[in-house]
């Protein structure tokens, strides 16, 4: 696997940390396990979906729809990643 650079030279994890090993889960079909390890994945693979769709075929009114998950997904990443350090830093 990918080391995480900002981990390497920061010392601490990013935003991103843990989504090659939540993909490895997902793969080996241990959704559960995938989640636990990274809660964002699953929206984020939907988003790519979706951002594939339209542009494969733009006739297809997607933008609003996909705007809306982005936003969600980013919500979902940013909430785990704050909870994650949290538990890390010991701060709630």
């Amino acid at each position: 696997m990918l080391p995480c650079l900002v981990k390497k030279y920061f010392g601490i994890e990013c935003p991103g940390c843990g989504i090659q090993r939540s993909f490895l889960k997902l793969i080996q079909g241990d959704l559960s396990g995938s989640i636990q390890q990274y809660p964002g994945l699953i929206p984020l693979l939907f988003l790519v979906i979706l951002l594939g769709c339209f542009i494969i075929k733009p006739q297809i009114r997607l933008g609003k729809i996909t705007a809306i998950w982005a936003q969600v997904t980013g919500f979902i990443i940013a909430i785990s990643y704050i909870y994650h350090q949290s538990i890390i830093f010991k701060l709630f």
